[in-house]
């Protein structure tokens, strides 16, 4: 009955945020505190905030597209009603923007910031 009326989607969106275990600052802190070392984790950014917020700010796009047309399932899993199909993969003929699009454009972001990360990249 399931397989007539929809389908089960998921959604991952993974991003690359590079951060590095500080331990000389996390033991200094840890000792400032008088708190337990390993209760404590100081880490670095190895880039700045700023590098990847085009990427992160589509990616809340992409998710709050897949939320307003999904309804949750199961861990991990979605149901999309067979009824939005097209709508949502972005093959219907209206031209709307669907999944795949959105896709195609993360990849366009993350394909610039490549570009960009030598120059980001604090040495």
């Amino acid at each position: 009955m399931l397989a007539k009326r929809g389908l089960l989607v998921s959604l991952d969106l993974g991003l690359f945020d590079p951060q590095r275990k500080d331990k000389g600052l996390t033991k200094e802190f840890a000792q400032s505190k008088n708190a337990d070392p390993d209760a404590v984790r100081v880490s670095k950014r190895l880039l700045p905030e700023q590098a990847a917020l085009p990427i992160k700010q589509y990616h809340k796009l992409v998710r709050e597209f897949f939320r307003k047309n999904t309804s949750p399932f199961a861990e991990g899993l979605a149901l999309l009603d067979i009824r939005n199909y097209e709508a949502f993969w972005g093959t219907g003929s209206n031209g709307a923007e669907g999944i795949r699009q959105m896709k195609t454009h993360v990849q366009k972001l993350v394909d610039e910031w490549a570009v960009q990360y030598p120059t980001a990249c604090p040495r």
